[in-house]
């Protein structure tokens, strides 16, 4: 677990992105129904500070929206996560980010998120 951010358990039980909801009904801690997930979900809040949220569709659905940040490994180094590249926020599904300047100058994560245009809010020139 990583004790600096919420974390994610995925759950298979939405079909497809447009039936999801973003609302708090996510949260393990709601009456959402008994799986695997929500198990897991709810053993791991016992051991952090952080939200356990979980990801209606399962690691397929993810996988298909964003191979990009799907791999196998299953462990990483602490300098391995210091480096990890972090993507935007999704503001709307596919259509709206919000992010860095430094990511909004990343090539490879304009290319994954297929963003075609950009407005730049921030105190920095472009």
């Amino acid at each position: 677990l990583r004790f600096g951010s919420p974390n994610v358990c995925l759950s298979g039980s939405s079909a497809s992105p447009e039936s999801e909801n973003t609302d708090s009904s996510s949260l393990c801690s709601q009456n959402a129904e008994e799986g695997t997930a929500i198990q897991y979900a709810r053993s791991f809040q016992e051991f952090t500070l952080h939200p356990v949220l979980i990801l209606r569709g399962g690691y397929r659905l993810f996988s298909a929206c964003y191979p990009f940040l799907s791999t196998q490994k299953i462990l990483w180094m602490p300098q391995e996560l210091d480096n990890f590249q972090t993507y935007p926020v999704e503001i709307l599904p596919a259509q709206l980010y919000m992010g860095s300047f430094k990511q909004a100058c990343d090539q490879q994560i304009l290319k994954d998120l297929k963003i075609k245009a950009q407005v730049n809010v921030s105190e920095q020139p472009a």
